[in-house]
């Protein structure tokens, strides 16, 4: 009696520290996306917003000059349109706004949208809509999705992406696989700070991963269960 006593007591104080870690981790990484918001927006409102008004103004010049000199000033011109849609991509690397405004489904499909000029052909499969997920869960979501791309046009050099995102019985299931080459063995083994980071987010989002090696590629399966918070 005295024995199961002490270790109910054991197993409670375990629970309670781990319960205790999770919110610090929720807490950090909320902070963290927070500065990210912050940095997003003042590169889209503010650095974008005077880059596109040079833009617009170089253009006009550019109709009072030469042959010669128009040809010239284009390549200026390209460069810093160049620049302006680079720094556009980061804003939304940052923070996507539509995760903000509108959900998940609609984050995912300008994901896939900014994957063609990496010449990669995204495939979405939705089982959810844009307001099915909460903020942060969505937030959680699509930063897995961001950062599995991410590692398959660093290392994979893959020239497909599929994406699925279903309905299970206590929760949802992620999957997302590629047609590449497959990844480094730090990510495979969950060694990487891109994965560290993915497994923090699973923590919390009380979620599993599983990978399953694919000829070609290789297939990441995240399974989230809210009766395991019960």
């Amino acid at each position: 009696m005295a024995k199961n006593k002490v270790r109910n007591e054991q197993l409670e104080r375990e629970k309670l520290t781990s319960a205790h870690r999770k919110d610090l981790l929720q807490h950090s990484i909320f902070a963290q996306e927070k500065e990210r918001d912050r940095l997003s927006a003042e590169l889209h409102d503010g650095i974008v917003s005077k880059l596109n008004i040079i833009h617009f103004q170089l253009a006009n010049l550019s109709k009072k000059l030469n042959t010669n000199e128009s040809e010239s000033f284009q390549s200026i011109n390209d460069i810093l349109h160049h620049t302006i849609d680079e720094t556009r991509r980061i804003s939304h690397d940052l923070f996507p706004v539509v995760l903000e405004s509108f959900g998940i489904v609609t984050a995912l499909n300008e994901l896939k949208e900014l994957n063609r000029s990496n010449q990669i052909e995204t495939k979405l499969y939705m089982e959810y809509t844009d307001g099915d997920f909460q903020l942060e869960t969505s937030i959680h979501i699509y930063r897995i999705v961001q950062e599995l791309v991410n590692n398959s046009i660093k290392y994979a050099h893959c020239s497909q992406i599929v994406i699925e995102l279903k309905k299970a019985s206590d929760g949802f299931q992620l999957i997302y696989f590629d047609n590449g080459v497959g990844q480094k063995e730090e990510v495979i083994k969950g060694k990487g700070l891109g994965i560290k980071n993915i497994n923090s987010r699973l923590s919390i989002l009380n979620a599993t991963l599983e990978l399953e090696q694919l000829e070609p590629g290789l297939k990441f399966i995240i399974t989230q269960s809210l009766r395991d918070l019960e």
